[in-house]
């Protein structure tokens, strides 16, 4: 029954509620109605019965219609959504309340709606969708009216719903489909059709089904607003909002959302684009629902195609714009994880360039985004891909090439392809290195395409080329086919493809590959520099390194040359098609145009001929012959004729000289091979003609490899050819004037001469016709020529036909006059001439060797004489030959294998030829040249050559090692005997002087010239080269050991000691001698005694040994052997030499150099040998030697510039630890030195933090092991130097690391904090000490040191540190400060540490406000004792960071501080202290005020009493510090606070301390001030507190009490009277009688300032009072004070009679005169008022008052006269105004003439006499209170007249008073 009533009786409350509706007429009423009953209206929806809702909704239909003709209507939102909200209710009341609240929220204004944000928030995500949609719309109709709240807390409570993940997926969900909507078409209203990155579901959810829910100018304020409220830090992950803000800077249409995301944009630093969520909706936005598909069709997946479902039509969301598309590639550009996004990066890639809406811009950034993933992605992916993205790039290069345009797009875009191209060869050779195809077209664009496409081009070729390095036969072949047609024909221009060709050719074929030599070759005469330099590199050999092409590392004898047969044969061949192809037709090439029949450019032709002869020799080592034999024996004669004529073809040319002396140089070097050679050119006209110009020619060159030519040929001559070419030669050399002509008969004539004796033919030549008289005519006639050239050639004519038999002299003296002038043409032009000095040299050493005469000996005695004149001669290469030159002449036929009169090549280089043909033949060598140890044996020891020899050694040590010696004398000895042991070593008859030939080098290797030391030191490496028994080379060692050391050396069997012990140590102890000492003490350390001889050879580094005559002892020395011997311990020597590279005798590093340089190649030397090489360096910088020391610091820079994280890892500790030892050294040059290699570990180490250069795996490692170190032993460390660069590193280190510091950060910070004090200046201790002395408090001191902190670097650390606390370490970083807050010393670490607390509470990064409420209340707890530190600095810093952490802080916390804070200052507090702990507390809630306004609010009740109370503190300072509190936050009034106000006062007053009691005091006083409009309320609390205050004693600030009891006693009068006549007074409040009488006890204190004050307010109460008779208590306790007349008459006269009586006064007297005189005139004001307040008797009965007062009157100062004159007012007004006052009873009411006169008189005298205007007016009040009170007695009008005549002169002498005395005037009349 219930239940079916139920609906009826709802359907009877709906009626009437719509009766209730029927009735509204105005808005107001409707808005009323609505407030009432909607709610209630919807809620009936509940029920399920079908009439029920009928009902309802007849109702809504009406409030419906009526809503719609009624506009702004109010709707009760907060109901609704309390309704809405409710779980209980159903989905048709939720449907329908949703409708009404999207109503209400059209009508609110924009105020209103914002209190309802989070109402309309509340668990959105919860809700349905299509509600959702609606709640998004209002928040966002809310968010363009937010004014976002600047504090921190305020705007994370506004915005608490971006805050909650689950919520702001929702909103931010809707906020990107808003930012990505255009506006409606202007003609349609609406969207047409849909927009990129929406579908149609999401389109309507912004705009509606009709798609024009908002206009242009509401979306563009809704989504300023959006990112208005995304960009105000609410959020803290940027990956969130990224995508809003990125789709919102492409905006088209809204420029100013377009520019405000920009700029967004630009600040955001915390994207990362690592973040596999952010790139996958990245990627979704980019292709739409496209994204998906790409998911199901990933190769990885192939089957789950069917398995995921489809997406609606309605669902599917169309891909990004063009311009969106172009900036998401720019950031996927930044992504690894975007690059690796298969099979979505294709799609990608694929959609931006063949994409039906693409742009040529997209393009250009999608190749760029390919170029991104060939670099980044992994190699397995891009394995998969690569040949689809491959097939897409040649594909799109196509399209461009065929679509004909050559904009700058399209050139761009093409640029871009090519890059691409390169960039995927890189990384997948394989794709490439069978399609030979694709490289020729694309060298072939390199000739068609515009040059910045050409230049892409090639860039792409480069790198595509490492995939053709060494390529198999196939390719290689179709390889060279392609470049070779890209060698011809491309001279004049494209020098691109010449480069890439050439390129190409040198880097992927190896250097025997003769076809790649030909293209060298070839653009070896390029018109180009670069070319020909390129092309250059690529005739020597070298070696593939990748993709780079070095110099070869082989050893020279191994090195793999071009076969010579092989490569003759191809160069001929090529140069044979040319010549057709050019004889075909067409266009001539210029090296076959005229005479130029090279075929070649000159240049082409000469490197040709040049690496042809190398070819030569290198190809007849490998076949294992010299070079002659295998010319003669393996080479058929058909190879030969080509090689002769391909050399004839540069004779036959006319390029120029070059050419020819190339040819003609080539030409006599297989003449030189090949005897047969010279027998065809002897046999053929022709080729004689060919030679012959080289002898027209005017140059000396030409003319002496005509005449060696000559002279080889001369030999093949029939008698009588020969006979007319002599005749020829000696008439022109004996008639000719012409010395150009005579320069190459006369050498021509020679050669032929020397060459028969060479072949001991000389009887073919007339000795004496011919030769005799060819040597007397040229000495004749040419030996003084004034030409240099013509002279030379005399001499060397004389050598030559000398050198191989005797001159042709029968006496001594003829052979002696030639020797003599050969003698002084040296000696003459020794200084000035040196060519032609060492022609005569080596003329008369090969005149020496050739005569074999029995008489010779003299003259050889003479010219060795000669020669060792010149032993100071400074020209070292002239030294050389004259060494050299006296081997020949000593050596005899010893040195036969020394002379090469008819080679086109120096004697030096034939020399290290042989010597490289003996290195790699081996045992076969011995053979092939005579060798000095092959005649060992053969020679006797006794012999006369055996004993010049000897001779010449002992007169070299003896005569001129000496150290009395010039160092010029030494230097030239020592390359003399360096000549010597070259040529004679190894003879065993040498053998036994060689200990005595080392100790004389050793004695050279203290001299100070560079050349002499390397001199000795190649010396010494020879001796021991030259030893045969390895007992001797023993022997050799140590003796070499010790001298070095300077030990006493031992005597080799049958020798004496030459060199003296200590010889080397005393001479130059810091000399150069210290080089060889270390090598001596390296070769020890390695177990090797007998490598100093190696390392001392390769230690050499003078300029000498670079030239040719310098050169030829590198052979002879082990230079050539040291790297194979010293190979296998390289690994324990590299690391010793490098490290005395950096030795600071620049002598010795020098040295070292030479000997790294020599024992391995620059770019080898870390990549094999960098862990022992550090190791070495790390040891070295710990040892006791400074040089050491020094020399491992200044290693240290290039050692770990280019070391890898994983090789430098292992040692970085280490390297920070012994690199701060040395830089607190105790020598300046190793502290300077370790300066440098800081910096360079600085830079290293931060580059390794850096993860944007290292991964982030290894930056990780290396900050593990760094950062602790500078943090524990840097920072902290005793020397300043370290200190400095710690902390530098650590700016570097926290710039750089980024991220990666989060683990550091409370450690780092600890160190730092505490850090701060020991780096302040030590000048402030002293200071601190001595404030006092330089008038300066120590809080000025302290406040100083605060600011100069500022500028530490350490604080600029500290700020980094901060932006990296997260919830990782933040609980670690508390727990450190609060260590520090506890146990930190020094005031600027504290200050410090109180800074960076606050600092943190206030960073808007870091996680402060989840934190634990125990771990804040820790941390507050720990800082309390700081807050009351004994530093007024240190105690402002941690109060402020105490406010910012309450900041953060749950309420509670605020209240259990301020509750602690009031402790501080109660009454149990120490009272010394109370004014110090009171400024403590007020700057405590200064900055709680400042800080945290919002929350201190909440405990107003307890703050503002407080305050209040101590603004009334009577020290000033206190005072205005709390006065300033109330002020500057406006508290104002204190209506709502007075009682506890009134409380605390209560407190206080009881308090047994008068300071507190003062306290009290003054504040009830301000109260009573303060509280004037409503102290009814608290009187009779206030007016008790007041009377138990006045009780007691008389203390500080009781004064103040007297006044608060007037001024009540005048306020609230009524109310207490009041209360006085209520017999039930159950207020307590005291009777007007006890209030007076309390005050007039207060009156009786014998405290005159006091007593004043009580007085005054006495005389106020009792005009309040006017009741209350106290005159006889007045009369008792005041009259004495006022009316003792006779000794106030006394006292006057006796000052009058003595002038000097004021001396005899008490002082004290004098001092309270002024206050007695305050007292009288407020004693004066009490007795007119107490009079006027007494009853008739009294008054009566002390009448006589007024005589005393008159008799006063005019005696007393200008003030009592206005007390005085007050009271008589008082005293007349009160008798005269009295009932039964009457004229018949004058005397009693004072009304008798004799009174009344009395009254006047003194009136009127005083009124004359006065000049004080104030007494004048209160003249003026009494006679006007006289006038109006007394004029209706007639003895009182009787002297209206007197009265009219004294104001009137009155008036005339002051008109001042004339208002008043008009006024009175009127009055009497």
């Amino acid at each position: 029954m219930t239940t079916t009533n139920q609906p009826n009786e709802i359907i009877k409350e709906l009626n009437n509620i719509l009766f209730r509706f029927a009735l509204i007429d105005t808005e107001t009423s409707f808005e009323k109605f609505l407030e009432s009953y909607l709610d209630v209206i919807i809620e009936k929806l509940n029920y399920n019965d079908e009439s029920v809702k009928k009902k309802v909704m007849e109702v809504l239909s009406n409030i419906n219609k009526r809503s719609m003709v009624t506009s702004n209507i109010q709707f009760p939102i907060e109901k609704l959504l309390s309704l809405y909200h409710n779980d209980e209710k159903s989905m048709m009341v939720k449907n329908f309340a949703i409708i009404y609240i999207e109503k209400g929220f059209k009508t609110l204004s924009s105020t209103t709606k914002v209190p309802f944000l989070s109402q309309i928030t509340k668990d959105i995500n919860k809700l349905q969708s299509l509600h959702q949609d609606i709640f998004c719309h209002i928040i966002l109709s809310i968010l363009i009216s937010v004014q976002i709240p600047k504090n921190e807390k305020e705007k994370n409570e506004l915005f608490e719903f971006l805050r909650n993940e689950k919520e702001s997926k929702v909103i931010l969900s809707f906020f990107f489909d808003f930012l990505i909507t255009p506006p409606p078409d202007a003609q349609t209203k609406a969207i047409v059709g849909i927009p990129p990155c929406h579908s149609s579901q999401s389109l309507q959810r912004i705009m509606g089904k009709q798609l024009n829910k908002y206009d242009f100018n509401q979306l563009n304020e809704r989504k300023l607003a959006i990112l208005n409220v995304l960009s105000c830090g609410v959020i803290q992950q940027e990956n969130d909002i990224f995508l809003h803000f990125l789709v919102a800077s492409v905006d088209p249409i809204f420029q100013e959302v377009q520019k405000k995301a920009e700029d967004f944009i630009k600040r955001l630093s915390k994207v990362k684009f690592e973040n596999t969520q952010l790139i996958d909706q990245m990627y979704s936005v980019f292709l739409g629902s496209q994204a998906i598909a790409s998911k199901k069709q990933s190769p990885s997946s192939p089957s789950s195609q069917q398995q995921q479902p489809e997406i609606p039509l309605d669902q599917r969301r169309q891909a990004a714009s063009p311009n969106l598309k172009e900036r998401i590639l720019q950031y996927f550009c930044k992504s690894i994880v975007a690059a690796n996004q298969f099979s979505l990066t294709l799609h990608v890639i694929f959609d931006s360039i063949y994409g039906s809406s693409t742009t040529m811009k997209l393009k250009q950034a999608a190749m760029i985004f390919v170029q991104w993933v060939f670099r980044h992605s992994s190699d397995q992916q891009l394995s998969t891909m690569g040949p689809v993205i491959f097939s897409g790039l040649l594909k799109l290069i196509d399209e461009l090439e065929n679509s004909g345009s050559t904009s700058k797009e399209i050139n761009e875009l093409k640029s871009f392809t090519y890059m691409s191209l390169g960039l995927l060869c890189k990384r997948n050779k394989d794709l490439f290195k069978n399609d030979i195809q694709l490289i020729g077209k694309l060298m072939k664009k390199v000739t068609t395409e515009e040059a910045m496409v050409a230049l892409s081009i090639q860039d792409s070729l480069v790198m595509m080329r490492e995939a053709f390095i060494e390529p198999s036969k196939e390719i290689g072949d179709q390889l060279i086919d392609i470049l070779n047609s890209f060698v011809h024909g491309y001279e004049k221009g494209e020098y691109q493809i010449r480069t890439i060709c050439l390129q190409w050719a040198q880097h992927c074929f190896p250097f025997q590959d003769i076809r790649s030599r030909y293209i060298s070759l070839i653009f070896s005469g390029d018109s180009r520099p670069d070319i020909r330099d390129e092309a250059k590199r690529g005739l020597e050999p070298y070696q593939h390194q990748g993709n780079m092409m070095i110099p070869s590392s082989i050893e020279e004898s191994k090195q793999i040359y071009p076969d010579f047969k092989s490569l003759l044969n191809y160069i001929i061949d090529r140069r044979e098609e040319l010549t057709k192809q050019n004889s075909s037709g067409g266009s001539k090439s210029k090296y076959f145009q005229g005479g130029l029949q090279i075929g070649f450019s000159a240049m082409s032709y000469e490197n040709m001929l040049v690496l042809l002869r190398k070819c030569l020799r290198k190809s007849a080592l490998l076949n294992g012959q010299i070079t002659s034999q295998y010319v003669t024996d393996s080479l058929d004669k058909n190879t030969i004729e080509k090689y002769l004529s391909f050399i004839e073809i540069g004779l036959q040319s006319k390029i120029g000289d070059e050419v020819a002396l190339v040819s003609s140089t080539s030409l006599l070097d297989l003449m030189n091979l090949d005897e047969q050679v010279i027998e065809q050119f002897a046999q053929s006209p022709l080729k004689l003609a060919l030679i012959e110009k080289l002898i027209q020619s005017s140059k000396p060159l030409f003319k002496d490899l005509y005449s060696k030519m000559i002279g080889l040929i001369g030999f093949y001559f029939s008698k009588e050819r020969l006979d007319e070419l002599i005749n020829q030669f000696m008439k022109k050399v004996e008639f000719d004037n012409d010395v150009i002509e005579v320069y190459g008969s006369m050498l021509s004539l020679a050669s032929i001469i020397s060459n028969f004796n060479r072949k001991q033919h000389s009887d073919k030549i007339n000795q004496e016709l011919v030769v005799k008289k060819f040597i007397n005519l040229i000495f004749e006639r040419f030996i003084d020529h004034n030409n240099q050239a013509i002279k030379l050639c005399t001499v060397q004519s004389i050598g030559l036909v000398g050198v191989y038999k005797s001159l042709p002299f029968s006496t001594l003296d003829e052979k002696l006059k030639i020797i003599s002038k050969l003698i002084q043409l040296v000696k003459s032009t020794a200084s000035s001439e040196r060519n032609l000095a060492e022609g005569s040299i080596q003329a008369l050493g090969w005149i020496c060797f050739g005569d074999s005469d029995s008489g010779s000996k003299e003259f050889k005695e003479k010219v060795v004489d000669s020669l060792f004149e010149l032993v100071n001669n400074k020209n070292e290469e002239m030294q050389f030959t004259i060494g050299e030159t006296l081997s020949l002449i000593i050596g005899g036929h010893k040195m036969k294998q020394s002379i090469f009169p008819f080679s086109p090549f120096t004697t030096e280089e034939i020399l290290s030829e042989k010597r490289k043909e003996i290195e790699y033949l081996g045992s076969q060598s011995n053979m092939l040249i005579d060798d000095n140890s092959n005649n060992n044996n053969s020679l006797d020891d006794n012999d006369d050559e055996s004993k010049n020899i000897i001779k010449i050694f002992d007169r070299i040590l003896t005569n001129y090692f000496s150290d009395r010696q010039s160092p010029i004398t030494r230097c030239s000895a020592g390359i003399w005997m360096v000549c010597l042991l070259k040529n004679f070593g190894k003879l065993s008859f040498v053998q036994s002087q060689l200990p005595m030939i080392q100790n004389g080098f050793i004695s050279l290797l203290s001299d100070n010239n560079e050349l002499t030391q390397d001199v000795a030191s190649k010396g010494i490496t020879l001796v021991y080269d030259s030893s045969i028994d390895p007992k001797f080379k023993e022997f050799l060692v140590s003796n070499l050991g010790k001298t070095l050391s300077g030990k006493p050396t031992q005597k080799a069997p049958g020798s004496t000691e030459l060199l003296p012990e200590g010889t080397i140590n005393g001479g130059n102890k810091t000399g150069s001698v210290l080089t060889y000492k270390e090598l001596t003490s390296v070769a020890n350390d390695l177990g090797k005694p007998d490598m100093v001889y190696k390392l001392m050879n390769l230690s050499t580094h003078h300029q000498i040994w670079n030239s040719k005559k310098g050169a030829s002892f590198a052979i002879v020395s082990l230079a050539s052997k040291a790297k194979e011997e010293l190979a296998p311990l390289l690994p324990s020597l590299i690391p010793k030499i490098y490290r005395f590279v950096y030795d600071p005798n620049p002598k010795m590093a020098a040295s070292m150099k030479s000997i790294l340089n020599a024992l391995i190649d620059q770019k080898d030397l870390f990549p094999q040998y960098f862990q022992p090489i550090l190791k070495e360096v790390l040891q070295g910088m710990g040892t006791n030697a400074w040089r050491v020391r020094e020399a491992s610091c200044s290693a240290i820079p290039d050692t770990i510039q280019n070391a890898t994280p994983e090789q430098i890892l292992p040692y970085l500790e280490e390297i920070f630890y012994m690199s701060f030892r040395t830089l607190d050294d105790i020598k300046e040059s190793v502290r300077k030195a370790a300066e440098v290699s800081m910096k360079s570990i600085g830079n290293v180490s931060a580059r390794l933090c850096d993860p944007s250069y290292t991964s982030p795996t290894k930056a990780k490692e290396v900050l593990k092991l760094i950062l602790p170190f500078i943090l524990n032993k840097g920072i902290s460390n005793d020397s300043n130097e370290v200190k400095q660069f710690s902390i530098k590193q650590l700016v570097r280190i926290s710039k750089s690391s980024k991220e990666l510091l989060t683990p550091y950060i409370p450690d780092m910070i600890t160190v730092l904090l505490e850090s701060l004090s020991s780096l302040e200046p030590a000048g402030f201790n002293y200071a601190s000490f001595h404030a006092e002395s330089m008038n300066v408090s120590q809080e000025q001191l302290e406040s100083m040191r605060v600011e100069i902190s500022k500028t530490s670097p350490l604080n600029d650390i500290l700020e980094v540190c901060q932006r990296y606390i997260d919830d990782t370490n933040i609980t670690q970083v508390l727990a450190h400060l609060n260590q520090l807050v506890q146990f930190s010393v020094g005031i600027i670490t504290r200050v410090g540490v109180a800074k960076f607390i606050g600092a943190l509470f206030q960073s808007k990064t870091a996680p402060i406000n989840d934190l634990p409420e125990q771990t804040l209340t820790k941390l507050i707890n720990t800082m309390f004792p700081s807050i009351t530190d004994k530093s007024p600095t240190i105690r402002k810093h941690f109060i402020v960071a105490l406010s910012h952490i309450l900041s953060k802080s749950p309420t509670k916390l605020m209240g259990q501080v301020l509750d602690r804070v009031s402790s501080i200052v109660s009454p149990d507090s120490d009272p010394l202290h109370l004014e110090d702990n009171l400024i403590i507390v007020g700057t405590i809630y200064k900055e709680l005020f400042k800080n945290c306004p919002s929350k201190i609010t909440n405990f107003n009740v307890d703050v503002i009493p407080f305050l209040y109370f101590y603004k009334s503190h009577p020290k000033k300072e206190i005072s205005e510090l709390y006065k300033s509190i109330w002020d500057d936050n406006s508290i104002g009034s204190i209506k709502l606070y007075s009682d506890e106000i009134i409380k605390l006062i209560t407190t206080n007053m009881n308090s047994g301390t008068w300071s507190t009691k003062e306290q009290a005091a003054l504040c009830l006083s301000s109260l009573t001030d303060d509280i004037r409009n409503m102290i009814d309320t608290h009187l009779p609390m206030i007016l008790n507190l007041i009377v138990q205050g006045l009780k007691g004693r008389t203390y500080p600030g009781k004064d103040s009490l007297l006044a608060s009891l007037s001024t009540l006693s005048t306020i609230c009068s009524k109310t207490i009277i009041d209360s006085s006549n209520n017999n039930n007074n159950n207020n307590n409040i005291p009777t007007p009688s006890e209030i007076v009488n309390i005050m007039f006890n207060e009156c009786k204190k014998n405290d005159l300032e006091y007593k004043r004050k009580a007085i005054t307010n006495l005389s106020i109460i009792l005009k309040s009072f006017d009741t209350i008779d106290i005159y006889d208590k007045v009369i008792e306790e005041f009259y004495p004070f006022v009316f003792n007349q006779q000794q106030q008459q006394q006292s006057a006269n006796e000052e009058s009679m003595n002038v000097d009586s004021k001396e005899e006064i008490d002082k004290d007297e004098l001092k309270l005169r002024p206050m007695k005189a305050l007292i009288r005139t407020q004693i004066y004001n009490v007795i007119g008022d107490s009079f006027k307040a007494s009853t008739k008797e009294t008054k009566l009965k002390n009448l006589s008052v007024t005589d005393s007062l008159l008799n006063n009157l005019v005696s007393s100062l200008w003030s009592e006269q206005q007390s005085i004159l007050y009271a008589l007012s008082c005293i007349i007004k009160s008798i005269w105004s009295l009932d039964d006052c009457s004229e018949s009873s004058g005397t009693k009411f004072y009304l008798d003439e004799s009174n009344i006169i009395k009254l006047f008189s003194t009136i009127a005298e005083t009124l004359n006499y006065t000049k004080y205007q104030a007494v004048k007016k209160s003249c003026l009040d009494l006679l006007e209170d006289i006038v109006v009170t007394g004029g209706k007695f007639k003895i009182v009008n009787s002297n209206f007249d007197k009265i009219k005549f004294l104001i009137t002169e009155a008036s005339k002498k002051d008109n001042s008073i004339g208002v008043q005395v008009d006024k009175l005037l009127k009055l009497l009349n």
